[in-house]
């Protein structure tokens, strides 16, 4: 996903969220609030501050690569943020660390990091087990629950984490349990068969040596 077609995703996912705010409180939509705040995460200010004081020599970039076009004061962005449920954000966290995994792109990250690992999985779990609630009956979600499954496999076994391993085993064979006629499912367990044995031999020697 090119950045161009992330932030029209983005965009279009974050005015989907209620705004919990009543009365005449809304010149600015919600929507924009959430540009600029990401904007200033991507543009790693040092605070709410220095994003204000230089919006308006940073508008015509900010408009083009953000679609933004007013920004609040550092404070009424808090107090504004403040009201949202956090709840709201942290499920498109999950959405986008899903596509990270399903599509490969996580060696992107640090994941060595211990906080941030768990952090990752913890997310990842939910978002699974949500989608296999929602879609009993979807093969195709099925599989692409299976092979973040065997991406997660994966790190997993590379960071020694096997009580991990061992949780996506156990999802994976529930999904060649759920779909005993999908072969890409079967397929997948085996890949992560293979890449767990072949790490556990890896760790072995290591052990020896």
């Amino acid at each position: 996903m090119i950045i161009d077609d992330l932030l029209k995703d983005l965009k279009s996912r974050f005015s989907l969220i209620a705004d919990p705010r009543k009365g005449d409180n809304t010149t600015i939509k919600l929507v924009d609030v959430f540009l600029n705040s990401f904007a200033i995460f991507s543009l790693k200010d040092e605070s709410l501050n220095i994003y204000v004081k230089q919006f308006k020599q940073r508008l015509p970039n900010l408009k083009k690569l953000f679609g933004i076009r007013r920004c609040p004061s550092d404070t009424a962005l808090r107090e504004i943020l403040d009201e949202v449920p956090p709840e709201s954000l942290q499920s498109l966290s999950v959405q986008y660390i899903d596509l990270l995994f399903v599509e490969g792109h996580t060696d992107c990250f640090e994941l060595n990091a211990v906080n941030l690992k768990k952090h990752f999985y913890v997310m990842i779990d939910a978002r699974l087990d949500a989608l296999r609630q929602a879609f009993p009956d979807n093969g195709e979600i099925a599989l692409r629950e299976a092979m973040a499954a065997v991406n997660v496999t994966s790190h997993a076994g590379e960071a020694g984490d096997w009580p991990r391993v061992e949780a996506m085993f156990a999802r994976l064979d529930a999904l060649r349990q759920a779909f005993p006629d999908n072969g890409d499912i079967a397929l997948r367990e085996a890949m992560a068969a293979v890449n767990v044995t072949s790490l556990a031999g890896v760790a072995g020697r290591l052990a020896k040596g």
